[in-house]
């Protein structure tokens, strides 16, 4: 058989040329991908440009559908359209009689006076001359009665602010009939139409972005809406984002457009940014393309989002076609934010192209979306060229590397055969012989009378040696390592050790050795006696074979958790931490089998592990603190009722 180190240079030399050809099949792919990688960043710079292009022609002059804001503004630069809304709000005057009417309930409810309260809210409901303070007086009105379980009258309160006085405000400026059809509607369990129109009506009532109070009016709306149709989150957020635009625009307006219009609005077009609204969005600013016309003495134009307008253009670019090549588009801010597209993959060759002025912050990041499959399609054909000229050299040297193993494999089953018949051999020649001497000696006479019994005792011990060499061969030979199942019964596993213990005691006493066992407490288990006493008796043989007879050998019986455990402590030599699971292996012994110190044919472990294992359970073998070996068997504890 061949030793490890020209094993090694065999495969070496295989494996050479294997390399070899592997590192240059890869250098001529990587210069391939590399080559790929340019043309497809060519490509995408084509894209780039096309989008960039349409930009332009976007920015020159706005879309005209509805995603574009018209507007019109006077001579004089007052923004015309769209027309800002004057905020009628609670007057002064009301406010004052509201708080003066509200500290007189609160007198009356003190005193407990309640028709007091009814009287004076009454008058104030009549008030039509005052639409403010009437509203006022029938919400508190509603709220009494809606409290008091008389719902006909809270309706009828709420009905009326809703068609008498549509367009007072509470001190905040939200319209009380909006605060009135959502009592109703919820009183009513109104459905989803109702919502939603209340909601889109609430949007566009807002005077202003600083209209906090009817935006988070629409807001709660929008929520109720959202909580028995989830699907609508989008939509009614965007409702909210387009109803807010035009008054972002004319908060913008003041603050940059209406001083660029001033200067004769240089170039046609402008980007400026709108106000966050501060209600809807609050932080979120965008920017928006602002085109600008002269119509006599007035400005017209139209206005759109940044985002809107990037969309625009690519939609314009003919995307079907490129996304057809494999190509796709992010349109990008300056810092980044994607307005439109879909942004790359880090791994795909990108090309980017900067937008003209206004538009100069945008960059046109164009990328290719089939550069991963191109690239897996090079490289797997690359892979089948280099596999078909491999693969003669692959198949020699797993035909090499099978002979090899199979050289192996045979020699080491011959040597442990060679291994097993020379101790077997060895093992029966020596009880034959001693019983054989005995018998002569017991034969002639030549034993004094008075030893007889000893020379009698020598023989049964070597006799039962001879039988348990034979059982142990016959045992592996056969597979008794597994366990019928009708010969399990409950056992204390204390018991059987002490039994196992007694077996081997005689043996121990000649080596020697004391066995002590220490089993505080019934730990019991399910199992086949005979096969688990046996087994707990060559663990007990195997300490006083190796062990130091000086240091004895310890037997330790105890319950760890749902397990059973039984310990067999030696102060021998130990065993290598390379050899402790091979022990365990059959005919497997350390040494030279025909110079060993101890005798044995290396079966009684492979029978413990096999017991062990038909039982559900383990054994181990562990260094000893101290010197020695720890051998553990564990197998499922039984828990008595």
């Amino acid at each position: 058989m061949r030793s490890p180190r020209a094993l090694a240079w065999l495969f070496a030399a295989l494996l050479v040329p294997l390399a070899g050809i592997g590192l240059v099949g890869l250098r001529a792919m990587a210069l391939d991908l590399d080559g790929a990688r340019a043309r497809y960043v060519e490509q995408a710079a084509t894209f780039a440009r096309a989008v960039v292009e349409q930009l332009s022609v976007l920015a020159e002059g706005l879309p005209r559908d509805e995603t574009a804001l018209a507007w019109r503004a006077s001579s004089s630069l007052e923004l015309l359209e769209p027309a800002a809304r004057p905020s009628t709000a609670e007057s002064s005057a009301d406010r004052g009689v509201r708080e003066s009417v509200s500290t007189e309930l609160d007198a009356f409810a003190l005193a407990g006076r309640e028709d007091d309260i009814d009287r004076r809210l009454a008058e104030l409901a009549a008030r039509a001359d005052r639409p403010a303070l009437a509203a006022w007086a029938l919400g508190w009105i509603a709220a009494r009665a809606e409290r008091a379980g008389e719902l006909e009258l809270a309706r009828a309160s709420w009905l009326r602010i809703i068609e008498e006085f549509p367009q007072a405000r509470d001190e905040r400026g939200l319209r009380r009939s909006f605060a009135a059809r959502a009592e109703l509607a919820r009183v009513d369990g109104a459905g989803l139409e109702t919502l939603e129109k209340l909601h889109a009506d609430a949007l566009a009532d807002r005077a202003s972005i600083y209209d906090a109070a009817t935006a988070a009016f629409a807001t709660r709306v929008a929520e109720q809406i959202v909580a028995r149709a989830p699907e609508r989150a989008t939509e009614l957020e965007q409702a909210a984002l387009d109803a807010a635009r035009p008054l972002r625009f004319q908060a913008a307006w003041p603050a940059g457009i209406s001083d660029w219009i001033a200067r004769g609005a240089p170039g046609g077009t402008g980007l400026f940014v709108l106000p966050a609204d501060p209600a809807l969005a609050p932080g979120a600013a965008s920017r928006v393309l602002v085109h600008a016309e002269r119509q006599g003495e007035d400005w017209s134009g139209r206005a759109l989002d940044l985002e809107a307008l990037c969309s625009h253009a690519l939609a314009r670019s003919d995307p079907q076609g490129w996304n057809e090549l494999g190509f796709a588009a992010a349109l990008e801010d300056g810092s980044g934010r994607v307005l439109s597209g879909s942004a790359p993959s880090p791994e795909a060759p990108t090309a980017g192209e900067r937008a003209r002025d206004p538009l100069g912050e945008v960059l046109v990041r164009a990328h290719g979306t089939g550069f991963a499959a191109y690239e897996s399609g090079e490289r797997r054909r690359f892979l089948i060229v280099a596999c078909l000229g491999a693969v003669a050299l692959l198949a020699a040297t797993a035909a090499a590397f099978a002979t090899v193993r199979a050289l192996q494999r045979e020699a080491r089953i011959a040597h442990e055969r060679e291994q097993f018949v020379a101790a077997v051999t060895h093992e029966l020649k020596s009880p034959i012989a001693s019983i054989r001497l005995l018998a002569e000696l017991l034969q002639n006479g030549d034993v004094d009378p008075g030893r007889v019994r000893e020379f009698g005792a020598r023989t049964v011990r070597e006799s039962d040696r001879l039988g348990r060499l034979v059982d142990s061969v016959l045992r592996f030979a056969r597979g008794q390592s597994a366990i019928d199942p009708a010969a399990m019964e409950e056992l204390d596993l204390g018991e059987l050790a002490r039994s196992a213990i007694e077996s081997v005691t005689p043996l121990a006493r000649e080596r020697g050795f004391e066995l002590r066992l220490d089993a505080p407490q019934a730990v019991h288990v399910r199992g086949d006696r005979d096969a688990l006493l046996g087994a707990l008796a060559e663990l007990v043989d195997n300490a006083t074979k190796y062990g130091e007879p000086a240091a004895g050998v310890d037997v330790i019986v105890r319950r760890a958790g749902s397990s059973a455990e039984l310990e067999v402590l030696d102060r021998g030599r130990g065993v290598r931490a390379a050899e402790r699971e091979r022990i365990f292996e059959p005919f497997h012994r350390l040494g030279d089998e025909l110079v060993r110190e101890r005798p044995g044919v290396g079966l009684g472990l492979a029978l413990v592990r096999g017991v062990a294992l038909a039982h559900g359970g383990t054994v181990t073998c562990e260094a000893r603190d101290g010197g020695g070996s720890r051998f553990l068997l564990s197998l499922p504890s039984r828990t008595r009722a």
